[in-house]
């Protein structure tokens, strides 16, 4: 049965980190196979002189924890009309140093569910090195150098691991419903009045309450993976080579900043695209909204967040365009990721 277009789950975190919209449509055509860029010879060149793999990803492990020596390789191809580029680079899992480890070791955070819920979540420090390799064109001679970039990052590992798969498993049960689902979720308390009407709506379309501790980890997940991005050398000049950024007033004044998942093809497909097959990884087209402009669409392609894939929480490729210039696009794709020996 065809199910109307209805508004089911609104994320809202505070200080505009992240605000995440989703909207349910019905099951319509197969998503279609995902379509990504081939390293080019330089890469593979330079992958190995650097000994980086560039295929092949271990089984994913049940343990949870992050160990020393957990890595993954990820391509950055930037395209730019006719012409593109790409970096590689590694995110490996070290030890934390003496000075680290007389650190606060635990993080905790609250969040609260506009249903009444409040959610605990905690998680240990662990400790990523950072290589960026390129840029690479296409027909740079393979022994040509390549710049080098590092960088030295704190995260919890434990906020990676919530990762963002339990999400879309909800999304892609919620068709079923008959009603929208209003839901929020906040580092502070909502009124009375607000828990009483989502709390009822909430029960009648089927949220469990590990539904929502799913909904809620997906915070400290975000704001994890969003962490690592910023801290990746170079990553910030390519986002926006590709955002539509909002006018100079826009950053006075504001407006709506985060992450938006309208997805019309939301689909789970077979991991073997990524070197897991028979494993479920999840497409999630999104919207980007940055002070009010719409400034980048794209889509999620994520598993479970475990290891070698903690590093990234799951997330094995992310492609983005400008939304007024779809000859711009930027893409990550998680090419080898091996736990620990």
């Amino acid at each position: 049965m065809s199910l109307p277009r209805c508004s089911v789950l609104r994320l809202v975190w505070p200080l505009g980190l992240a605000i995440t919209a989703f909207s349910i449509h019905s099951a319509g055509a197969a998503a279609p196979a995902p379509d990504f860029a081939q390293p080019l010879p330089a890469i593979t060149a330079l992958a190995a002189e650097q000994h980086l793999p560039l295929t092949g990803i271990d089984p994913l492990s049940e343990k949870p924890e992050l160990r020393a020596g957990d890595f993954v390789t990820v391509l950055f191809t930037l395209t730019q009309g006719d012409t593109h580029r790409q970096w590689l680079a590694e995110f490996r899992a070290v030890e934390l140093t003496s000075a680290e480890r007389s650190a606060p070791a635990i993080d905790n955070r609250t969040v609260y569910t506009s249903t009444g819920q409040k959610f605990e979540f905690a998680s240990h420090l662990a400790a990523l090195d950072l290589q960026m390799f390129g840029p690479v064109e296409p027909n740079q001679p393979a022994a040509t150098a390549v710049r080098k970039q590092q960088a030295h990052l704190l995260v919890r590992a434990d906020f990676l691991g919530a990762g963002f798969n339990r999400l879309c498993e909800i999304v892609l049960r919620l068709p079923e419903a008959k009603r929208g689902l209003p839901y929020s979720t906040d580092y502070l308390p909502f009124p009375p009045a607000r828990i009483a009407r989502d709390k009822s709506v909430a029960e009648a379309n089927g949220l469990r309450t590990e539904d929502e501790r799913a909904i809620a980890a997906m915070g400290p997940a975000l704001d994890e993976y969003l962490k690592i991005a910023e801290h990746t050398p170079g990553l910030r000049e390519l986002v926006f080579a590709v955002a539509d950024l909002p006018p100079i007033w826009r950053w006075l004044t504001g407006g709506q900043t985060g992450f938006y998942f309208d997805p019309p093809q939301m689909a789970q497909l077979d991991g073997g695209a990524w070197g897991l097959p028979g494993t479920p990884v999840y497409r999630a087209p999104f919207t980007y909204w940055l002070k009010g402009t719409r400034a980048m669409k794209g889509v999620f392609f994520f598993t479970a967040p475990k290891p070698p894939l903690l590093t990234c929480a799951g997330i094995v490729a992310l492609q983005v365009e400008s939304p007024t210039h779809p000859e711009k696009r930027l893409e990550l794709r998680v090419l080898a990721a091996r736990r620990a020996r």
